[in-house]
């Protein structure tokens, strides 16, 4: 069968069948997926770096330290989060440069406060936890 034997009819039909069976295929991988079904992507999308400053993404660092088995409060990560929205970045790690994601959380991570630990640990903990997320699932190599 040639193509130019082929119908436009048969080209639509053809189409829309293919259509379906992606949409159904990517329905199936959400409801299958782990994050998507337990409503932790939107979460994570707090970080993105151009994403820290955004008042959301208070919200949505606590939801993720609760989903996540740590034992720290997320009241306490919510607060420290919004004295780090405060901080400014340096010019190196600036969110328009593209900079890689963990090298712009490692600046806020390795920051000290006045007693010098760490001035965020528990946002660190959490970011670390969401970071490792990804490579944990990960297919050896």
């Amino acid at each position: 069968m040639s193509a130019a034997s082929v119908s436009p009819v048969d080209i639509a039909t053809f189409v829309v069948k293919a259509r379906s069976a992606y949409i159904a295929s990517a329905k199936h991988i959400i409801d299958k997926v782990q994050l998507a079904s337990s409503g932790l992507l939107k979460p994570l999308t707090c970080l993105q770096p151009g994403n820290r400053t955004k008042t959301s993404s208070a919200d949505y660092i606590a939801k993720l330290c609760d989903a996540l088995p740590l034992s720290i409060r997320s009241d306490q990560v919510k607060d420290e989060w919004k004295l780090m929205q405060l901080e400014q970045e340096e010019a190196e790690i600036g969110v328009s440069d593209g900079v890689r994601i963990e090298k712009y959380w490692k600046h806020f991570m390795t920051l000290k406060g006045p007693d010098g630990g760490p001035k965020y640990p528990s946002v660190s903990m959490v970011i670390k936890a969401c970071l490792s997320l990804s490579h944990g699932n990960a297919d050896v190599e």
